[in-house]
């Protein structure tokens, strides 16, 4: 009875040691359970990207599920598959798996954990990758892995416990708790991933809106410099400088081409640290030699010759591959040429000169030459330059236009003053003949004489104007030598038409345009005197000093002058009351009057008359 009561006891010591051990094994297995989990999540939080969940899960899950094999799979919901980076050698390779296909699309799928013993008699098994790798998959455990709203992140798989056998019901929860604690990692990388997209976005779209700003300011700038330009070859000087520096190129050429000639300007030197210049290359420009005239119409052409036929903008990082690029560019112009760019100069349909630009200063690494994007802007460039260009020349051709309808309005104008001094020589050369006073005779002739001196003065106020000079010839005259010369021109017009004529003048000197202002006061003579008749007429001319100045008033018993007429009187082409009048006579006082300065103002009223009064201002001479 002691015996088996001893024998009792060593049994109950040793189930009891063995109950310890198992519980010692228990207690170690989920203390590694326990820091394998930890030092999962340690990675994790350390680990940034979604790329780092991959080194952090899989080896440690592999060692915490006691499995061969452990993959992690990501869900893309763009392309509603999940993707895994695996090693392969030494380097993370990426595969592509379609939700619902194989064992862990159905638990991507259906969102349901999967324990099979057997992957062989599983259906949804795909032997393929098998075969190709030579591994032997038995057992699978794969659980789904979703965020708190059950949507779906990824799956979590293992394969083959290292002991043998099948995955228990314990090592599979212990996977769900680590697909609960990786949904948490994974939620947080996909957050902070879409924060490093957003934050890639803001700086592209910062970027972009910095070279949007910067392109804004170049043709701002480029605009303030082309008002400042009155011709073509002053616009290229302007904004040649300012268009490389702008677009980071270290040298760049215009070359504007007119009536068959061209003139090509270059400048470089923008981004090596020497002081900018800009030199122009002008064959016909007189002051170089004609060795250098040459050698500037070779590096003209060269320079241009492939892009000059171009209809639109031309781009290359490799000029020298080009069939039609010139290898002879870089000595001619004594520039390198690594990459190159030009867009044609056109107005209204015709082309006339090309922009270039060379060598774009990189920015970064990744840069290798002009972009897209640089060629679209100085497209844009090209097109404000052509358009400065093309307005430059259309107010060049304006003025010449204007100024050639002044000239034929002068010429207009003297055609039709000349017949004053020529009634006058027409009727002294009458008298000549039966003069029998030498005396007279010689007066006559002086009085010639000095008619042709006005009708001199007349052609060469023409010829001054078509030479561009328009100032005033000023002199100081005697108003009552003034008053004489009218006199002698208008007792031609007033005596066959039996108008008593009337003239008045101080004893002052004023200066003046004396040419000029005698056409002024014999225009609105002639006029009074044309319009006079039956002789009743009346005709006053007065001249006084005024402030340094000179006022004339000339006074009819006339007609007077219609409203309707009133209101254009000093416009081309107007007459009233006078047979063959050409509208010209007024026009004429209106710009000899504002070319001093001064005013002519007109009181009329239909049957009693009309003044002018004309008012010169001081003149000062130079």
């Amino acid at each position: 009875m002691a015996q088996d009561i001893s024998s009792n006891d060593v049994s109950t010591q040793e189930a009891m040691a063995e109950l310890d051990r198992r519980l010692q094994a228990r207690l170690t297995l989920l203390e590694a359970q326990l820091h394998a989990i930890s030092r999962i999540g340690e990675e994790m939080s350390a680990g940034f990207g979604l790329n780092s969940l991959f080194k952090a899960i899989v080896p440690h899950t592999s060692a915490l599920m006691a499995a061969e094999r452990c993959t992690l799979f990501l869900y893309d919901e763009t392309t509603d598959a999940l993707w895994s980076e695996v090693v392969q050698g030494e380097e993370f390779r990426t595969i592509h798996l379609p939700a619902g296909f194989g064992i862990a699309g159905w638990v991507a799928k259906h969102l349901e954990s999967l324990n099979i013993h057997d992957a062989y008699k599983d259906h949804r098994f795909n032997p393929a990758v098998d075969k190709r790798t030579g591994f032997r998959t038995t057992a699978v455990a794969v659980v789904p892995i979703t965020n708190r709203s059950a949507k779906l992140l990824g799956v979590l798989q293992v394969l083959n416990p290292v002991h043998g056998g099948v995955f228990s019901p314990d090592e599979v929860a212990l996977l769900e708790s680590i697909a609960a604690q990786v949904s948490y990692a994974v939620e947080n990388q996909h957050l902070a991933q879409e924060l490093i997209d957003r934050n890639e976005a803001l700086e592209e779209a910062r970027a972009h809106a910095e070279g949007r700003r910067a392109e804004l300011d170049l043709l701002y700038d480029l605009e303030q410099q082309i008002a400042t330009a009155t011709t073509a070859s002053d616009l290229a000087g302007v904004v040649l400088p300012g268009v490389c520096l702008s677009m980071r190129s270290d040298a760049g050429a215009i070359m504007i081409e007119e009536n068959g000639d061209r003139r090509v300007f270059f400048a470089n030197g923008f981004n090596s640290g020497s002081a900018n210049d800009a030199v122009v290359f002008a064959p016909e420009t007189k002051e170089i030699t004609e060795a250098a005239s040459m050698c500037a119409r070779q590096r003209g052409e060269e320079l241009f010759a492939w892009i000059c036929d171009c209809q639109s903008p031309v781009m290359s990082n490799a000029p020298v591959l080009m069939p039609a690029f010139n290898s002879a560019l870089s000595k001619s112009i004594g520039f390198p040429v690594d990459a190159v760019m030009g867009v044609p100069l056109t107005w209204e349909g015709q082309q006339f000169g090309t922009l270039e630009l060379l060598n774009p200063t990189l920015t970064s690494e990744s840069q290798t030459g002009y972009t897209g994007d640089d060629l679209k802007l100085l497209s844009v460039v090209g097109a404000q330059i052509a358009r400065a260009v093309g307005l430059i020349r259309t107010r060049a051709q304006k003025a010449e236009t204007d100024r050639l309808a002044a000239l034929g309005s002068m010429l207009a104008g003297v055609a039709h003053d000349i017949r004053n001094p020529m009634s006058v020589i027409s009727g002294y050369a009458q008298l000549l003949p039966m003069e029998p006073n030498a005396d007279k005779r010689d007066k006559q002739s002086q009085r010639i004489l000095s008619q042709m001196g006005e009708m001199t003065a007349m052609i060469n106020d023409v010829l001054g104007f078509a030479r561009g000079d328009t100032s005033l010839k000023l002199e100081d005259v005697s108003l009552q030598k003034l008053a004489d010369d009218i006199r002698e021109s208008l007792d031609a017009q007033c005596t066959p038409r039996r108008v008593a004529l009337s003239i008045e003048a101080s004893d002052n000197t004023v200066a003046m345009d004396k040419a000029k202002i005698k056409r002024v006061l014999l225009n609105l003579g002639k006029n009074s005197a044309e319009v006079l008749t039956g002789g009743a007429g009346q005709l006053k001319l007065t001249l006084n000093a005024a402030d340094g100045g000179l006022r004339a008033m000339i006074e009819d018993n006339g007609p007077g002058i219609p409203p309707e007429v009133e209101c254009r009187l000093f416009k081309e082409f107007v007459t009233s009351g006078k047979e063959g009048g050409t509208g010209l006579g007024l026009s004429i006082v209106k710009r000899f009057v504002d070319d001093h300065g001064g005013t002519i103002e007109v009181d009329t009223e239909v049957g009693r008359g009309t003044s002018f009064i004309v008012t010169i201002p001081e003149q000062l001479k130079a």
